[in-house]
């Protein structure tokens, strides 16, 4: 039981972490193109 609870919270945090860096790659993109 702890077993997959830890391995749900360290896919939870893989994917959130993929999707931070998609996110900043977007804003960055979005903010090189205004200035």
């Amino acid at each position: 039981m702890i077993k997959i609870q830890a391995l749900l919270m360290l896919k939870t945090y893989y994917l959130a972490d993929s999707y931070r860096t998609i996110f900043n790659e977007k804003t960055r993109s979005s903010f090189e193109e205004r200035v």
